[in-house]
């Protein structure tokens, strides 16, 4: 279900919230089809070239600006994520891992570099690590901030969802800084 977006960039609140900036509602089970769809709708309504000239037209182009980021913080799973916890827990920091954990994720980082040397399998063996590393990952988010339709719980643990956050994220640069889809 969608909400409707102003077509009058000085109707739109100043918002953090990607989702509500594309009218999206704030669910776990928002789709890159439904992200694209509402960027298409919300350029089409608040396009400079549909406001004359002077504060109107300016303010049309900010909004264009804010409304592709706000795409590209949803364009990923991992950004999803780090947008639904910001959003729905507030604006605490994303903890470090624990040493221990650290030190985990240095050894994965060299399994990943001696997989590099494989060829294609190592690169077959890193991305099936990966998506069921993403997956595992963002499983727990979901579950720790989620009722069972995908919405933020009343009872969410915020907390845990932000140390796996901090999972994501090592996981990205154990990775290399490659963009993770899910």
């Amino acid at each position: 279900m969608s909400r409707t977006v102003a077509s009058d960039p000085g109707e739109l609140a100043a918002t953090d919230d990607p989702y509500a900036l594309l009218g999206l509602e704030r669910s776990w089970t928002v789709t890159d089809a439904q992200v694209r769809s509402a960027q298409v709708r919300a350029l089409a309504r608040c396009h400079p070239d549909r406001h004359p000239e002077g504060a109107s037209r300016n303010a049309a182009m900010r909004m264009s600006a804010r409304i592709n980021e706000a795409v590209a913080a949803l364009a990923s799973a991992e950004g999803r994520a780090e947008v639904f916890v910001r959003v729905g827990g507030g604006d605490a920091p994303i903890p470090q891992l624990p040493t221990d954990e650290l030190m985990e994720w240095m050894e994965r980082r060299e399994w990943i570099d001696e997989r590099r040397h494989e060829g294609p399998a190592g690169a077959i063996a890193i991305s099936q690590w990966r998506s069921a590393e993403v997956g595992a990952v963002l499983e727990a988010i979901r579950a720790a901030t989620c009722d069972a339709a995908g919405h933020p719980a009343h009872a969410a643990d915020w907390g845990a969802a932000r140390l796996c956050i901090a999972r994501l994220r090592a996981l990205r640069r154990a990775c290399g800084g490659e963009a993770m889809r899910g």
